[in-house]
Formats: C-alpha cells, structure tokens, sequence
C-alpha cells in the first residue's frame, strides 16, 4: 500500500538490476480496474514504435475474453495525456544540444510501451449482482482482474503487469496538519533571524545566498497542488514561457501577466492552458491545493519569496515552483498519476522534484519513469514516518519510491540534531533535514492553503523539501550537474545527527556544497543485483562493475562492511588512478571469504584536492 506522509559460485553473467513483481494481498490497496502494463519491445524508431503500440494493444485484448477494455493508452507520452497542451514538447528555456535530445528521445526509451488499461469484468454478472447486494461487488471485480493480471504476467510477450496503486493519507484530518499562524504574526514573530525558521540556520541558507539564491532553477512539487496565490509564493511560481505572454513588458514572466485585473489573485478564467502546470486530478490546468495544504506547505518552504517583509524566505527564494497536482481534496490519488506528473515535469524542465510521499507497495513502472527522468531532473524524496528501517533487506519494510536507487532520499530531524521520532531509518537513507521539533512549538512553519496563512508542521514531509531546496540552489549555480553529482556534493559536508540508527550522512551544509571544486568525481557501483523488493543473494566468485568519471582523480577503493552502516571496513581494491575508469573494477571477488549476510560494498575517489565521492551498494552473501 501507497501512503503519503502524515505530517507528523560463478561470476554473474549479468548486473543489470532485475526486479519481482509484487503481487498484492488486499484489494483494498489498488485502483479496481486500472492495470499497468508494460509491453517488449526493442524498436526505437518512433514509427516502429507505433506499430508495435498497436500490437500491443491488440494482443492484450485477446487476454479479455471475460472483460471489457475501455481504454489502453501510453502513459508517458505528453502529447496523449495532455490533449489540451501541446503547443509545447521540449521546454523553451535555453538549453544544450544534448539536453534537447535527452528530453526529446532518450527520456522514452525503455517506456515506449507502458500502458494504463482500464477494464471492467463483464462475465458472471448474476454473481456480481448477488454479491453486489452483500456489498462486496468491488471486492468480486478485484479478485476477478488480480486474476487477469497473473495471466497477462505469465504471457511472454509482456515484460510486467502491475496494480494501479492507491496512494491516500493516512486517517487523514485537516486539524492533523498543525496550528494556523495568521498572516500578521508571521510579520511581526516570524521573521529570518527567529527560531521558527531554525532550519534554514542548521542548512546554511543565509551564506549559500551570497553566491545565489536559485534564480533560474525550477522546482516542481508533486503534491496536494500549490496555493498560488499566496502573496509569499506569487512572484515564483513557474510559468510556461512559451504560452505565457509578457503583457506587463516588465521583462519576467510570471503570474502578474495573467492577472488581467491586477488583483494579485489568479482566478479560473485567467489561466491559460499549459501555463502553470497540471491538475491530474480534474485534467485540467489549475493546480490549485484546495483542500489539504500540503503542497503549498512544501513548497514554502523551497521557494518562499524574500525580503518582502511578509512571512518567511525559502531555501532558494528566488526558484520557481512547477504545481503538479495529483491529490483529491479527499486525500488520495493512484501511482499511475504520480508517474504521469513525473514525466511532465521533466518534460518541461523541471531540475528538481519534490515527493514528499511514500508507501510500502513497490511499482516497476514507478522505478523505471525514475530512472529514466533522473538522467536530467533530480528526485528527492520522503524517507517516510513509520519509524521502520527501509533497509532493502525484505519486502516488509520497503518504502517507495525512497528505496528507489536513482532518489535522494530524507529523513528528518529535531531542531536538537536528533532523529525525529517518527521518521524511517535504514540503509536507503541519503540525507537527514529538519522537520520536527525536540521541544518547544519549533515544528517547520510555512505557507498555507489560506490566503496569506502560515502554519507549523511537522514529519519526513517537511525535511525533504530542505534537500529539494538546496539542490535548486545547487543547479541554479551549476545547471549542467547530474543527479548523482549532486549526492556526491551535498555529501562532501555533512553534520552528525544522533541517532541510534542510520539516517544518511548527516545533515547537508549548503554553503560547503555550492563553493566545492568543479573536479569532484562521479561515481556509479555497478555490483547491486537487487530483486525488489528483496535483495537478490551473491555466492562463489562474484565481479565488480562500476564508473570513476573526472579530470583530477588521484585513486579509488572499493571496500566491503558488515551490516547497512558499517562502523569497520574490509579494503577489496585501492588503486592510483589519475584518468577515467569505466567497466569491472574488480574481477573476482571470492564471497567465501566473508560469513554469510548483509554487507555495505562502497566504491570511492579522491581528487588532488582530497574531495571524497562515494556510492555504496547493500551485498546479500549466502555462499
């Protein structure tokens, strides 16, 4: 199940990641009569492509002789889901050849034939009247298309069938979402230098500015939808260059141009289609957070506008955030829709995105839209607020998309440099952020649904936001920096956070991140084979894969330790290495030397600056 946070003996042939599919054990989970199906295919060609999209099609239905398909549509392809918006493919703002063509091709390959099929069972109906007077007419439909579902899965044309997950709150109240603070006290209580906004102190936020303050970067948050109307969010809110006219020829594009009466609030009538992003669940273009407040929390605390004299600042006040709305004013919505809005904010150029949700139900499909729209945008997520270790050791404590290996996944702390309570733990972790308070009333405060409220909240919710707003900073300084040269930065300095169980290398230090070398090394280890939502086992003589990319690179160690947070290390390999290096690493590695378990196999590189990257990877040896 799918929750958003609550606020509060031979060499492997192959070591590509090989995922299982999850099977679900309750109906009351998935979206009943919605699949996900993902078809072979290894045609590149966009004429190919179409052809074979036909075949699919075709030859899925000839699976439904009991059921009726009332659509089977692509669900990344932006001109089919967005019927309304296609003036524009590739985002207008300036950018490089190879961007353009990643963007343009790269990001659907792999995805060409992923597809969202709605279906109704039509057979036995007399049955489903008599259960249907009993109240368990879902529960018949259900039980009828899990069935279709292990069919289709067993076809051998069809690389995975999955369930639509549910994605909803959990015991959802809007008093659960923390104290209302009224526009006037923010002014006079909450200002930068007052402890209610601690967490920017803690990330270096004010020093960071001194270089920028992410003009240029664009954030989209995948939530509840943005209140943007809200006077400290107005001016950042993203537009469409492309659709939204200068008409006050001010030289900025931004809602002030749509506000034909100048009245600082965007009504219906003034949005123009495709101009400030999406509402998936009304298909339409005003993703406007109505209900729920949360997204207009997170983005807040990215992108709440400075030295306005009204409320609070963001971590780069100067970012525009992209609203994707995904959530229904009652609290839920489905994984389809959230791999949808991922794909549109990489379409439009979106370098950061922001998920602060998380569930136990793992998605193939969600998995490979990540790992295809990372090649450009960075995916920071919420580590979650179960208090579970997310280690990827067993299905039971799975956490998506936060185990997902291309996320930056958070945690959260205290304003005491301590693990929240609640939050998730475990191997998986990248980064801890404030998002709770130790004592007194210092949750995170930021804007709200109300006209020009605040509010203090607290959870996972609120400290992956501080990450996403730190990599705005990041990429609005260095644009062309990829996903994993961003871990790497973000962890060259880190503060401790006390905690008995492992929340990621510490507290990220801003400032530190954004003054480093432009030499730091990019590292990938290659030797995970995970099974999700297990990890696959390793025995006999096992080789080592991986990537040292940089102009500086004095050496590299690959180096294995016991557990998901090893306090010792085994060096495998320490090697001079002054150029590129790509490929296996480590050609035989004898797993019979080590007892049986799980191990933290880290590769790292060092520059001629003493500038650290690493990657680790969790190892199951069971010789």
């Amino acid at each position: 199940m799918l929750l958003v946070l609550l606020l509060l003996s031979s060499i492997p042939a192959a070591f590509a990641e090989a995922e299982a599919t999850t099977v679900p054990t309750s109906c009351e989970d998935i979206r009943t009569g919605n699949l996900i199906v993902k078809y072979k295919t290894t045609v590149k060609h966009k004429s190919a492509i179409q052809y074979h999209r036909q075949k699919a099609s075709k030859h899925i239905q000839a699976h439904l002789k009991n059921f009726q398909v009332n659509s089977f549509k692509s669900m990344l392809n932006i001109e089919d889901l967005m019927h309304h918006d296609k003036r524009e493919i590739i985002p207008s703002r300036k950018m490089n050849k190879r961007k353009k063509e990643l963007l343009g091709l790269s990001l659907q390959e792999g995805l060409e034939d992923i597809y969202l099929m709605h279906i109704d069972p039509k057979a036995n109906m007399l049955l489903d009247w008599i259960d249907a007077a009993q109240g368990k007419l879902e529960q018949v439909k259900c039980t009828k298309i899990l069935a279709l579902m292990a069919k289709l899965n067993a076809d051998p044309q069809i690389d995975f069938v999955e369930p639509d997950y549910l994605i909803k709150l959990k015991n959802f109240k809007p008093e659960d979402f923390g104290a209302d603070i009224t526009s006037a006290q923010a002014r006079s209580e909450w200002r930068f230098d007052y402890d209610a906004l601690w967490g920017q102190g803690e990330i270096g936020t004010s020093e960071a500015w001194r270089y920028t303050r992410g003009k240029g970067a664009i954030v989209a948050v995948i939530d509840s939808g943005v209140n943007y109307n809200h006077p400290d969010l107005w001016n950042n809110i993203w537009v469409n260059d492309t659709i939204v006219p200068d008409r006050n020829r001010d030289g900025r594009k931004d809602l002030n141009d749509l506000d034909t009466n100048a009245n600082k609030k965007l009504e219906s009538h003034e949005v123009l289609p495709g101009s400030i992003g999406f509402d998936f669940i009304d298909n339409d273009h005003q993703p406007m957070d109505e209900a729920i407040g949360h997204g207009t929390h997170v983005a807040g605390i990215i992108a709440a506008e400075s030295g306005n004299n009204i409320g609070i600042a963001g971590v780069a006040p100067e970012a525009r955030i992209m609203p994707l709305k995904i959530f229904s004013n009652s609290g839920q919505t489905h994984t389809s829709l959230l791999i949808q809005a991922l794909h549109y904010a990489a379409q439009k150029g979106a370098d950061v995105c922001n998920l602060s949700l998380t569930g136990t139900s793992y998605s193939k499909a969600l998995a490979k839209t990540i790992r295809a729209v990372s090649k450009e945008m960075v995916v920071v997520a919420a580590a979650g607020n179960e208090n579970r270790n997310i280690s990827n050791t067993n299905s039971s404590t799975i956490a998506s998309p936060a185990v997902i290996p291309e996320v930056i996944t958070v945690a959260a702390m205290t304003n005491a440099r301590t693990k929240a309570s609640f939050s998730n733990h475990g191997f998986n972790i990248d980064f801890a952020a404030p998002g709770s308070s130790k004592f007194g009333s210092a949750n995170i405060l930021s804007t709200d649904i109300n006209s020009s409220g605040y509010r203090l909240r607290a959870g996972t919710s609120m400290a992956t936001p501080f990450v996403v707003g730190a990599v705005a900073i990041l990429k609005a300084r260095r644009p062309n920096l990829h996903a994993d040269e961003v871990r790497n930065l973000l962890r060259l300095k880190t503060i401790p956070v006390r905690s008995s169980t492992y929340i990621g290398a510490g507290l990220i230090q801003l400032p530190s991140a954004l003054t480093a070398s432009t030499k730091v090394p990019r590292v990938k280890l290659k030797i995970a084979e995970y099974q999700y939502p297990k990890l696959k086992s390793l025995s006999g003589l096992i080789s080592v894969k991986g990537s040292i990319i940089g102009t500086d690179l004095v050496s590299y160690e690959i180096k294995l330790g016991q557990g998901t947070n090893p306090l010792e290390w085994d060096s495998l390999l320490k090697q001079q290495q002054r150029f590129m290096k790509k490929g296996v690493l480590l050609k035989a590695l004898e797993t019979r030397a080590f007892a049986n378990g799980i191990y933290t196999m880290r590769l790292s590189a060092v520059n001629s600056l003493g500038e650290v990257a690493y990657d680790d990877t969790l190892v199951l040896i069971q010789n």
